[in-house]
């Protein structure tokens, strides 16, 4: 399909289209007109031409009709038939015939025998007198042999009627044409025939059409305008045909539509002409200027519209030009700064990888190295929360000049991330690379002076080199990144890439990756580890553990992915999936007729979490599970992150009959006046300290002085990684009121667990006591320190 892609095509045809549209609509609407007014016209003169006809056979009819009486008046012809004197009569019907133009003469008795007839008379059909009896005159058209004929009777009287004078005049096509000269239209006679209404005449017609009514009629190649009237009143069987060629009435309609369209090309082509002069004259300034903006898409930028023009387009040019100037200068901004950080004007991470693809591509390292640095700058959100951002970026520009200051000569410097830059050092191996890292390390350290202020600045420095380390830049500064992020995960300042280093980065990344679809697909199973009262060894709770094996990297430790959950956002997604699994099993837990509570473990961010309480609260109600069953499990290091929100989200939470306990106790660095803030129920000794509780008195008297601290504080105790049976029975000796360990029970998927559970005997570990006898006999024993006193509210 044709579609017109150039303005000035589109132009040409935008005008021209809406003329040829008028022309046409104009065109077709007069040639209609003039059409529908030659039409009418046309059948205006049959109605006309009929009345014409009608009038004139009503005047021939009157004028034979006379002639007639006429001749039935003639005493010659009365006495002629009163003697019975053939020849005379026939003298006189012969001499009056031809005065009278009649073809047919005749004298009919009373009993309907012809007395005498002119000798043209084939024969007569006498039952036209029937109708004689009472009428002065009878007109009549009969068939007189093949010719149809006006048969006119009058009674010939003396005085009585004592015969009938009949008179016949040809219905032929002499009378047609002087009908015709009087119409100016075409005329035929036509004889009907009265069973099948079929007519004979000398032209084509519809004898079935109505009388006196104008109709269209095919005929040849040609139709006719067509309208009959019967030849005489009373009798249809004979009629008058007018017709016009519809030929001949649209012959000055063509001419005058032929000379009409001439007149309509010939304008459209003037017309035509007229817009492809102007169309030019409009798009040729478009042109100039699509050419100039092309070359301007070439980078071209030099080339100048040269339009000599004062009307829009002239100035259009002069705004073009000065558009292709600014256009040039912001080109080369743009060009500067996609390699170039904004802030510091210092190359980013693509020009630097450009530079060392330059550099290693060219061959000039064969015998020689290159290092690369990855300085990321530590703790500057908080400084931008604390300052704003403005102080921000000036200390980032501080320390852009003070790296530029490090480096020297000898290396570029690039700012490839908001808080991290890259050093390139050619020429220089790993260890000078380090003496350059430390010398930066050292500058940033000193301080930077924004206005009153003496900020020091942090660094992580990670160090790589080619081609001990990668073979190309973009791995060079890859490897250096990786090296820093190990550097800082181990704590360090400071720290050079080595090459496990990658396979444990990817490793990390593919599971923070791999995280949040683990917990979507279930990957990540909740496993359950039993909780025993001292000193009977009842089953009393269950910690939900998680689990993961991931379907390339195999079973996973939870040290592997908790840290990374944490580090990405995910650990409140997962915290959320364990808690509805604990809930979940708590609620399959009473339905199996087992009073066991399950204990969920929170981290920092969930402690943050603003929707932790709302949360917990719909998914113990969606599982139908009492407050009192659930125990959430928090570490000291989370709390201790933001101690006022965190205790106030515990403390509402266990205002509902939740139960809190201290996870990890001892592994902590939170003091004792900050642990008796928190609002807790139980407190779970660490497993460093009871693994060797047997084998190390120190720890034996840690883990005593942990239960009478807890005790003094109404806290239960549960004490972790109980391995035997002895560890079990010497903490219930102490007052421990819950163990948890391999002693009892690995952690189990959910199956495993609850047949062990059915399956498990408890055992009594010592001598039965209550709780109040535990803590008097610990008081009475030893007595509380001063400290421990003031844990525990004492005097």
């Amino acid at each position: 399909m044709f579609r017109a892609r150039r303005f000035r095509t589109k132009l040409l045809l935008f005008m021209m289209a809406p003329l040829l549209a008028v022309q046409i609509m104009m065109l077709l609407a007069v040639l209609r007109l003039v059409q529908q007014d030659v039409t009418e016209t046309a059948t205006e003169s049959l109605s006309i031409g009929v009345a014409v006809a009608e009038e004139y056979l009503s005047a021939r009819r009157d004028q034979l009709s006379n002639a007639s009486q006429v001749l039935a008046s003639d005493f010659g012809l009365k006495q002629s038939v009163a003697t019975d004197d053939e020849a005379t009569i026939l003298s006189v019907l012969d001499n009056h015939s031809r005065r009278v133009g009649a073809k047919v003469a005749a004298i009919v008795d009373l009993d309907g025998d012809i007395l005498a007839a002119n000798a043209e008379l084939p024969g007569l059909d006498t039952t036209l007198l029937a109708d004689a009896d009472n009428e002065e005159l009878i007109v009549k058209t009969l068939m007189v042999g093949n010719t149809p004929h006006q048969v006119f009777v009058v009674p010939l009287k003396a005085p009585v009627t004592i015969a009938w004078v009949v008179l016949g005049f040809t219905v032929d096509t002499e009378l047609a044409a002087r009908i015709e000269t009087l119409t100016g239209l075409e005329v035929s006679i036509a004889v009907l025939n009265d069973r099948d209404r079929e007519g004979r005449s000398t032209r084509a017609f519809d004898p079935l059409a109505p009388l006196n009514t104008v109709y269209t009629h095919a005929a040849g190649n040609d139709e006719w305008l067509s309208i009959h009237t019967p030849f005489a009143a009373h009798s249809n069987d004979v009629i008058v045909v007018l017709q016009q060629s519809m030929q001949a009435v649209l012959a000055p309609y063509l001419s005058a539509r032929r000379n009409l369209l001439l007149f309509g090309a010939a304008l459209l082509i003037l017309a035509g002409a007229a817009i492809a002069w102007f169309s030019q004259t409009v798009s040729e300034p478009l042109r100039v200027l699509g050419k100039a903006a092309r070359q301007m898409m070439s980078g071209n930028y030099s080339y100048r519209v040269e339009l000599e023009s004062g009307d829009e387009f002239g100035r259009l040019a002069d705004s073009f030009n000065a558009m292709r100037t600014a256009i040039a200068d912001r080109e080369r901004h743009i060009s500067h700064y996609a390699t170039h950080d904004a802030l510091t004007d210092l190359p980013n991470r693509t020009r630097i990888l450009r530079d060392l693809e330059s550099v290693i591509g060219s061959g000039s390292l064969k015998n020689s190295c290159l290092s690369a640095l990855s300085i990321h700058l530590n703790k500057m959100a908080e400084i931008s929360s604390a300052l704003g951002h403005s102080a921000n970026d000036e200390l980032i520009k501080l320390a852009a000049e003070r790296l530029r200051q490090c480096s020297g000569d000898r290396g570029t410097v690039a700012h490839i991330g908001t808080n991290e830059f890259a050093v390139t050092l050619p020429g220089l191996d790993t260890n000078q690379a380090i003496d350059v890292a430390e010398t930066i390390q050292s500058a940033l350290e000193q301080g930077n002076t924004l206005g009153q202020l003496n900020i020091v600045l942090n660094s992580v420095i990670g160090v790589a080199s080619y081609p001990y380390h990668a073979k190309d830049a973009n791995e060079l500064l890859r490897f250096a990144s990786v090296a820093r992020v190990e550097a800082d995960t181990g704590r360090h300042k400071l720290a050079t890439y080595e090459l496990h280093c990658a396979a444990q980065f990817q490793r990390r990344l593919r599971i923070i990756n791999d995280i949040p679809s683990a917990i979507r697909d279930r990957q990540i199973e909740v496993w359950f580890q039993p909780k025993a009262r001292l000193p009977d060894a009842n089953i009393v709770s269950v910690e939900c553990l998680v689990r993961w094996t991931h379907p390339e990297l195999g079973p996973l430790s939870p040290d592997d992915f908790i840290p990374a959950a944490e580090s990405t956002g995910s650990i409140i997604d997962l915290s959320r999936y364990v808690l509805t699994e604990a809930c979940r099993a708590a609620r399959a837990f009473s339905d199996a007729g087992y009073d066991i509570c399950v204990a969920v473990n929170l981290s920092t961010r969930d402690l943050l979490d603003d929707q932790i309480e709302s949360h917990v609260k719909n998914t113990l109600t969606k599982f139908d599970v009492p407050t009192g069953k659930l125990i959430l499990e928090v570490t000291e290091s989370s709390i201790m992150e933001d101690v006022p929100t965190s205790v106030a989200v515990l403390e509402r939470l266990r205002s509902t009959g939740i139960r809190v306990s201290m996870d990890d106790f001892g592994t902590g660095h939170s003091s004792l006046a900050q642990l008796r803030q928190i609002p807790m129920d139980e407190l779970k000794i660490d497993k460093a300290f009871v693994d060797t509780l047997i084998s190390d008195p120190h720890n034996e008297d840690i883990v005593r002085t942990v239960i009478r601290i807890a005790h003094g504080m109404k806290l239960e105790v549960v004490a972790e990684g109980v391995e035997d049976e002895e560890s079990a029975r010497r903490l219930a000796g102490m007052g421990c009121e819950r163990i948890q360990g391999y002693f009892l029970s690995k952690p189990l998927p959910i199956d495993e667990f609850t047949t062990w559970l059915g399956n498990y005997q408890p055992s009594e570990l010592s001598e039965r006591r209550s709780d109040d006898r535990a803590f008097a006999l610990a008081a009475a024993n030893e007595p509380l320190s001063g400290v421990e006193r003031v844990i525990s509210g004492e005097k």
